[in-house]
């Protein structure tokens, strides 16, 4: 079995030679007269060499040259981003052809595609293999680093406040990202950017789904999600409670209502001679009316100062008065 090409030559050769050819299926390339180079067309050609030395013409002497089988295999692109899929098309281009791919070196009969999968970055070989049932001839081709997979990028950020309040929500961004020279923010609140590291406010409560998509220099993409929460700053300072009450809400007394931080709080309630009649640490212990020593204490105006740091660490300093009624 030969290749697409053939060399081909008179063995009894004399100065005197004179050769004639006669092709079927293959033709010459070049010029010759006792050697030749023959392109092989069809899978079996044949050839007819007849010899003229002093005027004596020899019977003509034809031979069979058989090709090696011609097929191919394509793929619609060969380059993709990581994990990449692509289906491998087999492609015979003779007939009564047995076509096998070539999977960690063993031959699988050939379905019209192939799967292949590459779970990671590189240029990666696609083999296949033909054999001719019209021939006998078989021959493998092998497409070296012909698929190319591009890495995937890795996207990640970070918020400096993942919790926020509306009075201060503006938010700084520190990208993480690797393997990415472009950036694509989405903050969910129907406003984005490309840059690198932004800064942007949200000026409305809710949760934000903040969303980057990092891309590669080869259009390669991965996404990271953040969920912020911008809460309110409730600052509702009742000014006077009744402890007998009978709605729940109006029986204590608790000038901050949300976005505290509970480890950090401190709440001292006065009365009118300065004498600290109550104290508690935290927003879950609200004043309900008694002094220290669990006595009920008496009707009148009463003054309250409360310490604390909201959830983004900014210090507040706030007091007024408060009327306890019997």
């Amino acid at each position: 079995c030969y290749p697409d090409t053939a060399l081909i030559f008179y063995t009894n050769n004399i100065d005197s030679s004179f050769c004639y050819w006669e092709f079927d299926g293959l033709h010459q390339t070049g010029v010759g007269n006792d050697s030749i180079y023959v392109i092989i067309e069809r899978p079996i050609g044949s050839v007819k060499l007849t010899v003229d030395e002093y005027g004596c013409v020899s019977e003509p002497f034809e031979m069979e040259l058989k090709r090696k089988p011609h097929f191919d295999f394509y793929v619609d692109s060969e380059e993709g981003c990581q994990p990449y899929s692509v289906e491998v098309f087999a492609e015979p281009l003779d007939n009564l052809l047995k076509l096998f791919w070539l999977t960690d070196s063993l031959p699988y009969p050939t379905t019209p595609s192939q799967l292949y999968f590459f779970p990671d970055s590189g240029r990666f070989s696609i083999s296949m293999a033909g054999y001719s049932e019209q021939t006998g001839c078989s021959d493998t081709l092998v497409k070296a680093d012909w698929i190319w997979v591009h890495p995937r990028p890795f996207a990640k950020f970070e918020p400096d406040f993942p919790v926020a309040l509306v009075d201060n929500a503006r938010i700084s961004f520190t990208n993480y990202s690797e393997r990415a020279n472009q950036y694509f923010w989405d903050f969910d609140d129907g406003q984005g950017t490309e840059e690198f590291e932004p800064v942007h406010t949200f000026t409305e409560l809710g949760d934000y789904d903040t969303e980057l998509i990092s891309v590669s220099e080869f259009g390669c993409t991965d996404t990271f999600n953040y969920l912020i929460k911008v809460l309110p700053f409730s600052v509702y300072t009742p000014n006077a409670f009744r402890p007998d009450s009978e709605i729940q809400e109006n029986r204590t007394f608790m000038p901050v209502s949300s976005g505290v931080e509970n480890d950090q709080f401190q709440l001292k309630i006065y009365d009118r001679w300065g004498q600290l009649i109550f104290e508690t640490t935290t927003t879950y212990d609200p004043w309900n009316g008694k002094t220290k020593n669990g006595n009920d204490a008496p009707m009148g105006n009463y003054v309250w100062v409360a310490d604390f740091y909201d959830i983004q660490g900014y210090k507040h300093h706030q007091k007024g008065q408060v009327l306890l009624i019997r």
